[in-house]
């Protein structure tokens, strides 16, 4: 969904190549934090697909607030300094002084923040106080697909800074 970056392949290349990696606790903090609500947007969208109805504003506040929590997640593991006691997953991170590679928050900030600003400028469209209404089909399914492009992206950049010894 994120337009992909031109040099893609070739940094993709140097992460392996430089053996660039993230600890397995911060994935494991993103795929819980940031991959359940992820799955939240991503089954509410598909629940009214299915059906062929449009999401309503009820339910797209709720995907909009996972929206935002996500975002907040990102921000969060890109600049630990925001992390609170009441971050109890992400509190390791902030403890071992984790600081990702600047290569890694681009690929964080470019592909996250471009797919979850997708999805959150869709939501906020419909839900507009001038005239609040439900979330189209059409753009249902560019919140799937925005959420298919979220996972995918995690799951390969995962793959990519996997040192194969459980780091």
């Amino acid at each position: 969904m994120a337009k992909p970056l031109p040099n893609e392949a070739a940094l993709y290349k140097k992460i392996k190549d430089d053996k660039i990696a993230v600890p397995l606790f911060v994935w494991d903090a993103v795929y819980v934090l940031l991959g359940d609500q992820v799955s939240f947007i991503n089954f509410q969208a598909g629940l009214y697909i299915e059906q062929g109805l449009p999401i309503p504003l009820n339910e797209a506040r709720k995907m909009l607030d996972s929206v935002m929590q996500s975002m907040e997640v990102v921000h969060k593991i890109i600049y630990t300094e925001r992390i609170t006691s009441a971050d109890t997953r992400l509190q390791r991170i902030k403890a071992e002084g984790v600081i990702l590679h600047p290569l890694i928050r681009d690929f964080f900030t470019h592909y996250l923040g471009n797919d979850l600003h997708i999805i959150g400028m869709c939501l906020q469209f419909y839900l507009d106080d001038m005239g609040p209404e439900p979330v189209a089909l059409h753009d249902a399914l560019l919140i799937q697909e925005a959420t298919r492009s979220i996972r995918q992206f995690l799951d390969r950049l995962r793959e990519a800074t996997s040192t194969g010894d459980g780091q």
